[in-house]
């Protein structure tokens, strides 16, 4: 994701497969997911995903939805 004017220690990622696991999480804004869960490539399908963040003004947001992974 592309997110600007958050606080980067206000800040996480989590990627779920289709039976609501986690398979790749991430503090680090900068960091997006290849589609690999543990170096091996995921399947294509439908993925979740959940970000939650602090505004540099100190609001909090929860911005949730899916992903289509296409190889």
């Amino acid at each position: 994701p592309v997110i600007g004017f958050i606080n980067p220690n206000e800040y996480s990622l989590i990627i779920y497969d289709n039976t609501g696991t986690p398979i790749m999480t991430s503090t680090n804004p900068a960091e997006g997911w290849d589609g690999k869960k543990n170096s091996h490539n995921c399947q294509e399908g439908v993925y979740m995903y959940v970000i939650n963040c602090t505004a540099s003004n100190g609001n909090n947001s929860r911005l949730s939805g899916t992903i289509s992974l296409i190889r």
